[in-house]
């Protein structure tokens, strides 16, 4: 398409009067608040995150005017127009990139440096949305703890802008282009409501966001002056006056209500993201005029937030970022505040010194701002690879890192062999003729290489199998996505009731997650944070035991590690924007009371299920915890997690004694 040719194009609609609105510029400005209050007092801002739903709406409806109005008088000029978005995005995202490599090579670990390498290369091809929607997953870094997470939105509509101009003209060529629009609008809605990409796919891919943008798009095909309202303004002008009223107090009621009743419990996107994109397009159309857009909206301080919320978006969560990742998930409202400040001062003098000045100059200021994406998503690369290592990578810096890297079944020597029963797979090791199968998740898992270790010290003379999913109690149903891990436990425990060969069965899983499931008792859901849910979840679980025991196998019930970020590898050193604190050896861990309390409300009630059924308890704070003091580290200075709750695979293997239990029968 050669630019359009400058040819005008007939949408066979008559076209809006497109003119600076700023009350646009306040719901700008209550997208941006909305999303960093979320990020920063989430229990009083509980639905923020729909800010960025917001300004979706606004960028599906500005970029579609303006490139209607300029097709319909021939003077619209892709390459121009892309031209103009490089200047419009580029300025103030390499230098919040750039700032946050040189954070990075300053405070990061090698493994963390490596991430944000990745996430800058990502970020700077616009692909960053599909590059975490990979890493998505059990063993996924926090969010909290990734500087560039921000940018999966901005990826998102970069890709939106990249493909609607020449869309948008092909469309030109039909009677009526918005009838296209809106069925492409209503397909993405449904695979939006269907999880057709499953609940992460669904947050991250453009298909099921790119029916926001859309809503804006179609928006934009409705004359500033419709024939129908002319003809109510001329007969009935209160009435005319009253509709676009209501309109605006129902736009922001919507709004209000996605802010401040949604909750990261919400299952979203969704049909929940109606309520910020039917307000945001409601109040867009309501136009400029109404009480609310013009006094509210349009009062000079949201104008203000508005014209610098782009640049806010970009420094709010790396200033909010960088504080976790060095002191702890937990920030005082002290220092969220400050972060929220010199975000604000940041963004100020970005849009001011940085944006402003280049958002007019012509396309060698593209050129440039090109060549400088490049660069820096060069750097970007270096540091992914490791060509680039970080201010501090020291010996203890690079034993944290390898740390973070030693998996449940990364030992070099495993002999470990999968095998598929009843189409479900175990891992197996071993030639025994009696059997100790371990059921259960991760946390089960972790202890599978000091297993291995102690089978091959007794010649194989037994033999161990390991399967399961999440917690191995039947009728589960977990709230944050729609895994069901029944067929799953159901077959383990099957293998383990009609196999005679099984002798011994471990049931082992991060128990402290039990309050985020439901039970499912026939049609009815139970959550595990009621009393009733939680009795009828340990019932199931001492009637499964007690099957087991019945039959004179004998059962271990194995509760949680210590855990917390205080065992998380990455904060063994301390850590300050001057970089690490000189210490000589790593240190860590939390007192054997403190472990007790944060396990109280689930470890009785698993004591009590052991007790009624016959199970025998094994617990690991018996052999982790000494002096009442449970350590991240051995006495010789070894780290002995890869996260806040999983062993490291190698520290199974050197210290196999204690599930070594489970395997004398």
């Amino acid at each position: 398409m050669n630019n359009s040719q400058n040819t005008p194009i007939n949408f066979s609609v008559p076209l809006p009067d497109f003119q600076y609105r700023p009350d646009i510029d306040g719901l700008r400005a209550i997208a941006v608040t909305s999303v960093i209050g979320f990020h920063t007092f989430p229990n009083l801002i509980s639905g923020g995150f729909v800010g960025v739903d917001i300004f979706f709406v606004i960028s599906g409806f500005l970029i579609s005017s303006i490139i209607l109005k300029s097709s319909a008088t021939g003077s619209f000029s892709i390459l121009d127009f892309y031209s103009r978005r490089i200047r419009r995005i580029f300025p103030a995202l390499l230098l919040m990139l750039a700032t946050c490599l040189l954070a990075g090579w300053i405070l990061l670990f090698p493994d963390e440096l490596k991430q944000l390498g990745k996430h800058v290369l990502s970020a700077n091809f616009f692909v960053l949305n599909f590059t975490l929607w990979s890493e998505a997953g059990y063993f996924d870094t926090a969010s909290e703890l990734k500087p560039l997470l921000h940018l999966w939105s901005l990826s998102i509509e970069e890709q939106f802008y990249t493909l609607w101009p020449i869309t948008l003209l092909f469309f030109a060529r039909y009677k009526k282009p918005w009838i296209l629009i809106a069925a492409i609008t209503a397909i993405s809605f449904l695979l939006c409501v269907s999880e057709t990409f499953g609940k992460v796919g669904n947050f991250y891919m453009p298909l099921t966001r790119v029916w926001e943008l859309l809503c804006g798009g179609l928006l934009a095909f409705i004359p500033s002056q419709p024939d129908a309202v002319n003809g109510i303004a001329g007969k009935y002008p209160r009435l005319q006056r009253t509709l676009i009223e209501t309109l605006s107090l129902i736009g922001i009621t919507l709004l209000c209500v996605a802010i401040f009743t949604l909750n990261g419990k919400t299952k979203f996107p969704g049909w929940a993201a109606l309520f910020p994109v039917l307000g945001t397009v409601i109040l867009i159309a309501a136009g400029p005029t109404t009480l609310i857009n013009r006094y509210l909206l349009g009062n000079c301080f949201f104008v203000f937030i508005g014209l610098i919320s782009y640049p806010l978006y970009l420094w709010h969560w790396p200033l909010l970022s960088f504080p976790k990742i060095t002191d702890g998930l937990t920030l005082s409202a002290e220092v969220k505040v400050i972060a929220v400040f010199m975000a604000i001062i940041f963004a100020t003098l970005t849009y001011q010194f940085v944006e402003k000045p280049l958002r007019h100059k012509g396309n060698i200021a593209s050129i440039a701002l090109l060549l400088a994406a490049l660069l820096t998503a060069g750097i970007g690369s270096l540091f992914f690879t490791g060509f680039i290592h970080p201010r501090h990578a020291d010996a203890l810096a690079q034993k944290i890192a390898a740390a973070t890297q030693d998996g449940a079944f990364g030992s070099p020597t495993s002999q470990t062999i999968g095998v598929l029963i009843d189409n479900q797979e175990y891992r197996s090791v071993g030639n025994g003729k009696k059997i100790t199968l371990y059921i259960g998740d991760s946390n089960m898992d972790q202890y599978w290489q000091g297993i291995e270790t102690l089978i091959h010290a007794s010649n194989g003379s037994r033999k161990a199998m390991l399967t399961g999913c999440r917690l191995p109690i039947l009728n589960l149903r977990h709230l944050g996505d729609d895994l069901d891990c029944n067929p799953t436990n159901s077959r383990a425990l099957l293998m383990a009731t009609s196999n005679p060969d099984v002798d011994t069965v471990v049931l082992g899983a991060q128990w402290r997650g039990t309050f985020s499931f439901q039970y499912q008792d026939g049609n009815q859901l139970y959550p595990m944070n009621t009393p009733e849910g939680l009795q009828k979840a340990m019932d199931q679980l001492t009637n499964t035991i007690k099957n087991l025991t019945d039959q004179g196998k004998t059962v271990y019930l194995l509760l949680n590690i210590p855990g917390g970020e205080e065992f998380d590898p990455h904060k063994l050193i301390k850590r300050s924007l001057l970089g690490f604190h000189p210490t000589a050896h790593l240190e860590g861990g939390i007192s054997l009371d403190e472990h007790y309390r944060r396990t109280a409300a689930i470890t009785p009630l698993l004591r009590d299920v052991a007790q009624r059924s016959g199970a025998i308890i094994l617990d690991p704070a018996d052999f982790m915890c000494a002096a009442q003091w449970c350590s991240a580290v051995t006495p010789d200075g070894e780290v002995i997690y890869r996260d806040i709750d999983h062993l490291k695979g190698s520290y199974s293997h050197d210290y196999p004694a204690f599930i070594g239990q489970t395997l004398k029968h």
